[in-house]
C-alpha cells in the first residue's frame, strides 16, 4: 500500500490502526510537506467527505513519524505530546 516515488518527495500510506490514509506531498511554494488525512473507510466511497485535515511538516520522515500514529478524534498537538 506504500506509494514512494523516485523524487522522495511524495508518499502516501495508512496510520498503524489502518483508519485513516494520508497523502504528503512537497509544496515548491510554501517550501514544505503537505499531508492531508483521510477516512479511510469513507475515502472510496466520496473522497470530498472523507477529507479529514491537513499538516506541514518540515520533512518526508517527520510527516511520516507523526502520521502513522494518527488517530481518528485526536489532533496533531496530541500526536506531538506522545
Amino acid at each position: 500500500m506504500t506509494d514512494k516515488s523516485k523524487k522522495s518527495n511524495q508518499y502516501q500510506n495508512l496510520n498503524i490502526d489502518k483508519t485513516v490514509k494520508f497523502y504528503v506531498t512537497y509544496d515548491e511554494e510554501q517550501n514544505c510537506f503537505i499531508a492531508d488525512v483521510f477516512d479511510a473507510a469513507l475515502e472510496e466511497q466520496d473522497y470530498g467527505k472523507a477529507y479529514i485535515e491537513s499538516f506541514e511538516f518540515d520533512t518526508l520522515e517527520a510527516a511520516i513519524e507523526d502520521l502513522k500514529h494518527y488517530k481518528l478524534g485526536l489532533t496533531i498537538n496530541t500526536l506531538n505530546d506522545k
